[in-house]
């Protein structure tokens, strides 16, 4: 049995460590990217969930939720940003993202998040 795909796009390293390492131990195959275009490189296949945070070096995180919510309407996304820019906010929240958390985040919504997308 193939194991379900998450991606974790955020330029912070120790983020992206910790969630490959926590992801991981449960059955998770998981992407890692630290920018938008490494983000969008790794669509396809589609993965099940995504862990997005919005502040990335090359761009904002809303350009993958657009390409997510465009052609992989399957795909469950958690934004997870620091991001206090209104126009930003209102950007994504309009592209509906499953759930928008604020850094620093628990990660338990993220876990029953990812574990909905297996359901579906």
């Amino acid at each position: 049995m193939e194991k379900p795909r998450l991606l974790v796009v955020d330029d912070d390293d120790h983020t992206r460590i910790a969630m490959h390492a926590l992801f991981s131990r449960r059955g998770w195959q998981v992407g890692l990217a630290a920018t938008v275009a490494e983000g969008l490189s790794r669509l396809d296949p589609a993965p099940r969930c995504i862990i997005l945070d919005l502040n990335l070096p090359d761009g904002g995180g809303e350009t993958i939720l657009r390409e997510v919510r465009s052609k992989y309407p399957g795909t469950l996304v958690a934004v997870c940003s620091g991001s206090t820019d209104s126009l930003q906010l209102a950007e994504v929240r309009d592209l509906q993202p499953e759930l928008m958390l604020c850094k620093p985040y628990d990660i338990a919504p993220i876990e029953r998040l990812c574990l909905a997308s297996l359901a579906g």
